[in-house]
């Protein structure tokens, strides 16, 4: 693999940008998954589970044509869009917990499922995650209004509190799947994105002790950046969040901080996008099989496959920097203590 660009201020995790390090195996949980209901929509949540309790359940699936109208849905045929997952369902939480909560945002037009790869990752290293549907632009709003004004609804800033809100109850509750799983205090945030402009946002509120930003920026770099420990990483082909717009935001975070940028890596190294109906036309072949004349920067074409061409990094080599550090950083500041 091509070498890794890293850049830091002030102190932070150790290895970054780097496949090899303590976090680079799956950790000693497996991951379990459920999915709590806010009034604007769903929350997928993911949380450590014993492994021998995992023993003899299968492996989650999902599929993007649940996220498409019906009508659009019945044009793509079956498997093209579906992903099995690293999580189990059905499965109690460990009982070695609380756990530290760590919110996930999606990006535009995309879906909560989008980057199990490192959602079941952070269960398994100890997190409990939480990843809400953004109703109000996600991949079902898109191809319901086709570019029409989307419906009003909360915030992603709103939406995020409330997932918050509403995982640390069902924690306090003491009964359910998450019942005393998550251990009060401090949280961390990690979005991609648009999403990761959101986690910016989010952390600063006074309990966010960390966040970290994939693929997310902008020129000039939004005017109220946290004082809180940060990760930015970002693909060297990124042509959908230009490399140089994290780059800004990141020079004008307050430390302590760190950069991590991926050769060769575009937009959707960050996602299980790429590995959907993989050499099988990608999720491309979601748009031909829709047959809608759809304009740049719609879901399944132009630069919303970006990064999953034969010149990018492949997936399993991103999925190990990316896995490493993010979870580095987040126990770095969360304190895990698994």
């Amino acid at each position: 693999m091509a070498a890794v660009l890293v850049a830091s201020s002030g102190s932070g995790p150790s290895n970054g940008g780097s496949a090899r390090g303590p976090y680079a195996h799956p950790g000693p949980f497996a991951a379990g998954v459920t999915t709590e209901q806010l009034p604007g929509g769903p929350v997928e949540v993911w949380y450590p589970v014993d492994r021998a309790a995992a023993v003899g359940h299968p492996r989650v699936a999902y599929d993007l044509r649940d996220w498409l109208p019906p009508a659009l849905a019945a044009r793509v045929p079956a498997g093209v869009g579906s992903f099995v997952t690293d999580a189990y369902a059905g499965v109690a939480a460990s009982p070695r917990g609380p756990f530290p909560l760590v919110l996930f945002a999606a990006g535009l037009y995309s879906y909560r499922d989008q980057s199990t790869f490192l959602t079941t990752w952070l269960a398994s290293w100890g997190f409990v995650v939480a990843s809400p549907e953004f109703s109000t632009h996600n991949l079902t709003e898109f191809f319901t209004d086709l570019g029409a004004k989307p419906p009003a609804g909360p915030s992603d800033y709103q939406v995020l509190l409330d997932t918050e809100t509403r995982v640390r109850a069902d924690s306090a509750s003491g009964t359910g799947v998450l019942g005393g799983l998550v251990r009060p205090g401090t949280v961390g945030i990690v979005g991609h994105s648009l999403g990761g402009l959101d986690a910016i946002q989010f952390a600063g509120r006074p309990e966010v002790a960390v966040y970290v930003a994939l693929a997310a920026g902008s020129l000039p770099p939004p005017s109220d950046l946290p004082a809180k420990p940060s990760l930015y990483m970002t693909g060297s082909e990124d042509r959908d969040v230009l490399p140089a717009w994290v780059r800004a935001t990141y020079a004008a975070a307050p430390p302590p901080k760190q950069l991590v940028a991926l050769p060769t890596a575009g937009h959707l190294a960050f996602t299980d996008l790429c590995l959907i109906n993989r050499g099988h036309g990608g999720v491309g072949a979601i748009a031909a099989a829709l047959d809608l004349n759809l304009p740049v920067g719609a879901p399944f074409v132009g630069r919303a496959v970006d990064g999953c061409g034969p010149g990018n990094l492949p997936p399993a080599a991103g999925f190990a920097v990316i896995r490493q550090d993010v979870t580095a950083e987040l126990r770095t500041y969360l304190s895990a203590g698994h």
